[in-house]
């Protein structure tokens, strides 16, 4: 109310008193997006010192496996329970986070998770000590993502699919800084252990940005409305997202992964290729989530295709392939929480992003055992095993908007 005040109170003393309407509307439209702007940039802060962190972590997993005498096998499974526990957990985390509406503890508690868990793995001895600390630091992403998206999903005067590409372009950031950081560490103490002590430098910059962050959200007034009862409606308001969940999990089970290109590199030239498909993320996330927002959601048909592409970049150069998967994965990442954003109400977009996660981790989980086994017999095998889900995937995702022309789907204005 003071922000409107101000503005009415500066048009009537505006030279320019033949239009005030005009003027106050448009100075209060900047207003509420600059404010908005700044809340999802302290968003994506917070999330690149988290992706600092735990991607840095990733990076050197393998030589902390081996270093505690863990085999292949073990590296795996460690890989494999925390990416389970990082999407399956998302869906009930969701519904508690929409249910208790206590949507600021739950992003709190996620950060804190990761904040205390990453830097303590520097202090193990065991390699059932380091999966279990993993494991804490995948539960506390299940448990923040979802009601974290619902909280930018509410943000005013700023287009949702900007919003969230914002948001991921700031975040992915982490993802190189943290590699690169792990890498320059090692190569002059030869300690990996020592970085991740390190971390808790991160952890507390952190710990404060999102103080900050949750103190600018209530101090703009944003709340997200209350919803009826989840003991009468349950799960009715997301069944009309299911199909649209089923046809992009198609893109989850056909997507040639990221790990399978790298493969194909020596251990000198993957993290090169991965920062280079990070870069390819943070520069396409912006440029995807302002496409959304003046086209609709029929943009995400080129996820298809992009992902077609990245087998396919295999047979010319594994550095090429890395570059489009990144392309891919930033659609996918910034356009799914904008379809949610725009079929789901508020107060309950929480629920849908943890159910969708849900039923993407699996998809994921399924398409990778496939991937890798067909892999093992041949590349080609493993081409068109990935081309074939993705064009069923765009036949599913086109003949859905077809049945929807008109609707929430073509545009998002």
């Amino acid at each position: 109310m003071h922000l409107v005040h101000n503005y009415v109170t500066f048009a009537q003393n505006s030279r320019k008193q033949r239009r005030p309407g005009i003027l106050v509307s448009e100075d209060l439209k900047k207003a509420l997006r600059d404010r908005a702007s700044k809340i999802v940039v302290l968003f994506g802060i917070v999330s690149l010192l988290g992706d600092f962190k735990y991607e840095g972590f990733r990076s050197i997993l393998p030589v902390l496996v081996e270093s505690l005498g863990g085999t292949l096998v073990a590296l795996g499974f460690a890989w494999g329970i925390g990416e389970f526990l990082s999407y399956g957990l998302r869906l009930p985390f969701g519904v508690i986070a929409d249910r208790s509406r206590r949507y600021w503890l739950m992003v709190w508690t996620g950060y804190m998770a990761t904040a205390i868990s990453i830097p303590s793995i520097g202090l193990v001895k065991s390699l059932s000590a380091l999966v279990g600390l993993y494991s804490v630091d995948r539960i506390g992403k299940a448990a923040r993502t979802p009601a974290r998206d619902a909280l930018i999903s509410e943000l005013r005067g700023i287009g949702t699919g900007r919003a969230f590409g914002l948001h991921r372009a700031i975040d992915q950031a982490g993802a190189i800084l943290g590699p690169l950081v792990a890498g320059l560490v090692i190569s002059i103490t030869n300690d990996p252990r020592l970085f991740l002590l390190l971390l808790v430098v991160p952890a507390v910059v952190q710990v404060a940005v999102l103080l900050v962050t949750q103190r600018e959200w209530v101090r703009q007034g944003y709340t997200i409305p209350l919803q009826r009862g989840w003991n009468e409606l349950r799960f009715a308001e997301l069944k009309g997202t299911i199909p649209i969940m089923l046809a992009l999990m198609l893109f989850g089970l056909g997507l040639f992964q990221i790990p399978f290109v790298l493969s194909e590199l020596s251990q000198s030239q993957m993290p090169l290729a991965y920062a280079l498909a990070q870069v390819c993320y943070i520069i396409l996330a912006m440029v995807w989530g302002a496409l959304l927002d003046r086209v609709g959601i029929a943009i995400m048909l080129l996820v298809y295709l992009i992902a077609c592409i990245v087998p396919t970049a295999m047979l010319v150069s594994p550095f090429l392939a890395a570059a489009v998967w990144g392309a891919s994965w930033s659609l996918h990442e910034v356009g799914f929480r904008f379809v949610l954003a725009k079929l789901v109400p508020t107060g309950r977009r929480a629920a849908a992003f943890g159910l969708y996660a849900f039923i993407f981790g699996i998809a994921t989980m399924a398409g990778s055992i496939v991937l890798g086994g067909l892999l093992e017999i041949s590349l080609h095998y493993g081409v068109l095993y990935a081309i074939g889900v993705q064009a069923v995937g765009f036949a599913t995702f086109y003949a859905i908007l077809k049945r929807r022309v008109g609707g929430a789907l073509v545009s998002s204005r």
